[in-house]
């Protein structure tokens, strides 16, 4: 649990694709190739695809969504990641969630 909370209509959210960074300290998604071999995605890759996230907290002006939801959000509108409290999170807004799991 973050001992800060979002304001307005912010959503806080880990991903649930795993966060690999490189050599030269670029952050990325992991994936697996069909073949099996693991490999950071591109800056194509996140421009196109939503990204699934599970939901830590959300701000009051946050209707629909609530923590604990598992979230898909359109591709690259979140922020660099953040931690408190050796968690780390991301930032959003409510307008930018595609889909909500139910």
């Amino acid at each position: 649990m973050l001992p800060i909370r979002p304001l307005h209509n912010k959503i806080f959210f880990q991903f649930e694709d795993k966060i690999v960074s490189n050599a030269t300290g670029t952050r990325g998604f992991e994936s697996t190739s069909g073949a099996g071999i693991v490999v950071m995605s591109n800056d194509q890759d996140a421009t196109m695809t939503g990204r699934w996230a599970k939901v830590l907290s959300v701000g009051p002006k946050v209707a629909e969504i609530k923590a604990g939801d598992r979230i898909c959000i359109h591709p690259l509108r979140w922020t660099s990641m953040m931690t408190v409290d050796e968690v780390n999170f991301w930032q959003t807004n409510d307008d930018e969630v595609l889909l909500i799991e139910e």
